[in-house]
């Protein structure tokens, strides 16, 4: 919010510009709102993935309708709790509670702008209906975020990041780390290190407990999407390393922490998101074959290279088609409110967050006027002659001459 705050007027200013086509006149760009902005918030971190694109709608002077998801409706009226109390006015930030069908209700409402985040089936469905009204949309959605480490990686930090990034929130975020790309010769040893973070640090039960690290699995849908793809995989031959099995405690779906290798492209795991403590660790020997299987992947949110040589892995990172790719860390730099966020391919467009997501709140409007009047009407209008013709086709030339002495050139060319 202090960031927007911060960001707000330098960013939505009015922009001159100067075209050497028409000096006559003043140019400039403004940026609108769009109106009201339908907000549609997701179940995994209800707070931090929805007050982004509402603060940035409401920076940007258009009103929000926030829908909730169904499964987390509490944390959202805290939210609003708090929105009020900042002297937010109803009429400006409004909340519905629903299902999809409300969802559904509200695009045909007919917002003016839609942001949604949630998974890759709802959000075509989200576009397919928007797509009749024609309303624009920033969709944030699903993905396969792959992890590639080097045989020269850090493996104690390697392995301390990559189990966090895996567990943390039981692995329901778009962003968590589903595949492990690792270098032939040091994939033992990565994987040990991390089975070793994993029974040191992350301890399953209610959130609410002292030592929990690693709470429970949001639906029961969810649990069973990822006992299919652990499933899948090993009948395909993948070797488990640890876990693989739903939990019950305290009348909550637990899934312990999952280490699986030797998996192939043909698996669920491979294939599609999980949502869950899941890794599945794939091996290569040319670093070139694991960017050509990332890059396959329909998704495309983030990425990350684990080196000692940050400019290798910087150029390897390049070559990834992902929205943020980095260097020796995966999540953290990915959740500063300074950077973009949002993917390519099926991950979604558009942008929540940083300079990025302010602007995709707004439409530009652009703006001109004359400063002087060189000639009674303008040179392009009736009537057309041949010495008109002329003097535009010296005057172009001119223009886009690259030097002085190429633009002399071009004044005295017929």
């Amino acid at each position: 919010l202090a960031f927007f705050e911060r960001l707000a007027a330098p960013t939505l200013a009015p922009r001159r510009t100067f075209t050497g086509l028409a000096p006559h006149r003043m140019h400039w760009i403004e940026r609108r709102p769009f109106g009201v902005v339908l907000v549609i918030g997701p179940w995994n971190f209800p707070l931090l993935l929805t007050i982004a694109p509402i603060a940035a709608a409401l920076v940007a002077g258009n009103t929000v309708v926030l829908k909730p998801s169904e499964f987390a409706p509490l944390s959202t009226e805290a939210m609003v709790a708090c929105l009020r109390e900042a002297g937010i006015p109803r009429g400006v930030f409004e909340v519905a509670h629903g299902d999809g069908a409300l969802g559904a209700a509200l695009i045909d409402a007919r917002p003016d702008k839609i942001a949604f985040t949630g998974s890759v089936p709802t959000g075509k469905k989200i576009a397919q209906q928007a797509a009749k009204y024609l309303i624009p949309l920033t969709l944030e959605l699903g993905s396969k975020d792959a992890a590639i480490v080097l045989e020269d990686a850090p493996l104690d930090r390697t392995a301390r990041g990559l189990a966090w990034g895996a567990m943390y929130s039981a692995g329901q975020a778009c962003l968590s780390i589903e595949l492990v790309y690792v270098q032939r010769r040091v994939q033992d040893e990565l994987i040990r290190r991390i089975g070793e973070v994993i029974m040191r640090e992350v301890h399953v039960g209610p959130g609410e407990s002292p030592g929990v690290t690693m709470g429970a699995i949001v639906t029961e849908a969810q649990v069973q999407t990822i006992e299919r793809q652990v499933r899948d995989a090993i009948e395909r031959g993948a070797r488990l390393v640890r876990g693989g099995e739903r939990l019950e405690r305290d009348n909550r779906r637990y899934f312990a922490p999952t280490l699986i290798t030797d998996v192939t492209p043909d698996m669920r795991i491979m294939q599609d998101e999980t949502f869950g403590p899941v890794i599945a660790f794939r091996a290569f020997d040319d670093v070139a074959d694991a960017i050509r299987e990332i890059n396959a992947s329909p998704y495309g949110l983030t990425g990350s290279v684990w080196t000692r040589d940050r400019a290798r892995g910087l150029a390897i990172a390049s070559q990834l088609q992902v929205g943020h790719a980095s260097v020796n860390d995966h999540v953290f730099s990915a959740s500063i409110p300074h950077l973009p966020w949002g993917g390519t391919k099926e991950s979604g467009y558009g942008a929540t967050r940083g300079r990025e997501g302010l602007l995709d709140m707004t439409r530009p409007q652009s703006f001109s006027i004359e400063r002087f009047r060189p000639l009674p009407t303008e040179i392009v209008w009736y009537p057309y002659t041949p010495t008109k013709y002329m003097f535009l086709r010296r005057l172009l030339r001119v223009l886009y001459a690259r030097g002085a002495l190429n633009k002399l050139r071009a004044l005295f060319r017929g």
